[in-house]
């Protein structure tokens, strides 16, 4: 079996620094004159956290589902989530039948920023792409592969937790209008 994950953590670090250098960019093209100063006293999320939050779970939901552990579905989803008992009911089936999904399943295509609800708790667009799931057995033997799914555009609520780390509260969706016009 081969070992993917460092793969997986470069792939994590990659979409992290291409968050990062979109959230510089769009910082540097919304500030107006340099000697403007500002005297808002709101306070509001740096665009590149939730954003990271979005980039962690779906990392971590492809770990899950590579190396199946219905215990750790908690690091990315709240207990009341609508999707947390599937995804932990899927997680438990893999791992009885000792299969795992056979590499990354899910990419974060895009994020955006739909709703600031507070600090602690955003709505986003995130548009996704499937490229299949590959299930294999313990000696790496596919047993079944889904089909590759086009791209599918979502609305999650995402909440920062007492660990400062983002999960997902819910997880919809999106309607086709809502997707295309934030792609």
């Amino acid at each position: 079996m081969i070992n993917r994950r460092p793969l997986y953590v470069l792939s994590l670090f990659v979409i992290v620094m291409i968050v990062f250098l979109l959230a510089s960019r769009m910082n540097l093209n919304n500030s107006s004159d340099a000697n403007t100063t500002s005297t808002t006293t709101s306070t509001t999320i740096a665009p590149t956290d939730w954003q990271v939050g979005v980039a962690r779970v779906t990392a971590l939901e492809n770990e899950l589902f590579s190396n199946p552990d219905p215990s750790r579905v908690q690091e990315i989803m709240t207990t009341d989530c609508t999707c947390y008992n599937s995804t932990t009911q899927r997680l438990t089936t893999l791992k009885e039948q000792g299969r795992h999904v056979d590499g990354d399943n899910l990419k974060v295509d895009s994020v955006t920023l739909h709703q600031q609800i507070s600090p602690d708790e955003v709505r986003a667009f995130v548009v996704i792409s499937d490229n299949g799931r590959p299930i294999v057995d313990s000696q790496d033997k596919v047993i079944e592969t889904s089909p590759k799914a086009d791209r599918a555009g979502l609305l999650y609520l995402m909440i920062k937790g007492t660990d400062n780390q983002w999960r997902i509260a819910d997880r919809v969706a999106a309607s086709t209008a809502e997707v295309g016009t934030n792609q």
